[in-house]
């Protein structure tokens, strides 16, 4: 669609905003580009996450709460993914307008050890009226906690499985949040495919459909894997990918 402005603090930073469709279907999708997301890793590498991530993030969600206004495209939920997107919550909470009024956000959970924890002030970015959420008094201060904004501001909360949900209301799996998660509405949706999309019996994109009972004949799959790859063929050499 364009060129866009997003107010960042006193500043305003300008983001080239692209679009497409997802395949099979009439959803659209948007892609914001802009220097922030270049040359670097998209996900923090190490298990201490930089200021330079946190900024990152903290912009890439007021990016998209302040296109998604201008585009005139109020959703009635908002899917949160992780602590990448967790400040939208406490965003919205403080939102200039009154266009997100009756937004709802869900905050998904797919790993609680990554949190978004490191000394970042996000006000400077996002505004003097963002408050940021602290579980102890003896938090560090100048330090925040990405998922800690999110789990405290969500509507909801879910997970990758009804175990994991149970499991991360407990202090050996809570990574020191099950105070605050047990005060939130969690639900546990199992994580899946599509079988019916990735049914081997009737893939087109497989060399060799097979089923349970003929399943032997799927090492063809992999010998044209690897002479596509330039690889030895070989029934016998197995192909691990990382």
């Amino acid at each position: 669609p364009g060129t866009f402005l997003v107010p960042l603090g006193k500043n305003v930073e300008k983001v080239v905003l692209y679009s497409s469709v997802l395949p099979g279907s009439r959803v659209n999708i948007y892609f914001i580009k802009h220097r922030l997301f270049s040359g670097r890793e998209v996900y923090a590498s190490t298990a201490k996450d930089d200021p330079i991530d946190l900024y990152r993030f903290s912009f890439y969600t007021k990016a998209a709460l302040a296109i998604s206004e201008q585009l005139g495209f109020c959703p009635d939920l908002i899917h949160l993914q992780d602590w990448h997107t967790a400040l939208a919550p406490q965003l919205l909470a403080s939102w200039p307008t009154d266009f997100y009024k009756y937004t709802k956000t869900l905050l998904t959970i797919h790993n609680l050890g990554h949190q978004g924890v490191g000394k970042y002030d996000p006000k400077p970015a996002l505004g003097s009226d963002f408050t940021v959420i602290q579980l102890e008094k003896k938090a560090k201060k100048g330090y925040i906690n990405f998922m800690v904004q999110g789990l405290a501001k969500a509507d909801a909360v879910s997970t990758v499985s009804p175990t994991y949900a149970r499991e991360i209301k407990t202090r050996e799996h809570s990574a020191g949040l099950e105070s605050l998660i047990r005060k939130c509405q969690v639900s546990g949706i199992l994580n899946g495919i599509d079988t019916g999309l990735f049914n081997p019996v009737a893939d087109n994109f497989l060399p060799q459909k097979f089923s349970r009972t003929n399943w032997r004949q799927r090492v063809k799959n992999k010998e044209v894997l690897q002479a596509r790859l330039g690889l030895p063929v070989s029934d016998r050499t197995p192909i691990i990918a990382a």
